[in-house]
């Protein structure tokens, strides 16, 4: 992509490093990734958006009952608010790999104002319980959001008191 002129990735989509295998990568592997995609960006943004599951994109090791509306219903930040196990750690990932580049959180599917804030809880969580394990960080990792529900669409002039930037999902 850098060779094609790519001014940067503006969706880098997580969920490809959980599918495909039978268990939840790490913190660690997770970091790892991030970091060589930053290295290799050189300054450029990375935009790492924060596991998408369910609807169209199942873990079978997750347990996750199917639904009559999977792609609006019960996916995405709404299991990562639930599975503090999945979420915690690659929150962690990306603030680690910020340290080597331009790293940017981005949360997908959103709803409300209150997902939002309870993410922000979490980036302190994360913070917090990095420093107390002696690991750096970056501490200036923004954090946005996808805008690809209609409640997201609707409520936008609220959101963008509590995020960095928006992305808008132009196939949704």
């Amino acid at each position: 992509a850098l060779e094609s002129g790519a001014e940067g990735v503006g969706l880098m989509r997580t969920e490809f490093l959980f599918l495909e295998r039978d268990r939840v990568p790490g913190e660690d592997e997770q970091y790892d990734v991030y970091r060589s995609m930053v290295d290799v960006l050189a300054g450029r943004p990375l935009i790492v958006r924060t596991l998408d599951i369910g609807g169209d994109k199942p873990l079978p090791y997750l347990n996750i009952d199917p639904e009559e509306n999977p792609f609006l219903g019960y996916r995405a930040l709404r299991i990562s608010l639930d599975r503090h196990d999945l979420f915690l750690p690659q929150i962690k990932a990306i603030l680690r790999a910020g340290l080597y580049g331009k790293a940017a959180m981005m949360v997908p599917m959103v709803i409300s104002v209150s997902e939002i804030q309870r993410v922000q809880k979490l980036v302190e969580q994360a913070k917090v319980e990095l420093a107390h394990e002696g690991k750096e960080y970056s501490d200036d990792v923004q954090v946005g959001i996808m805008v690809e529900t209609p409640a997201a669409a609707v409520v936008s002039p609220l959101l963008s008191q509590y995020v960095d930037f928006f992305s808008i999902g132009t196939n949704d």
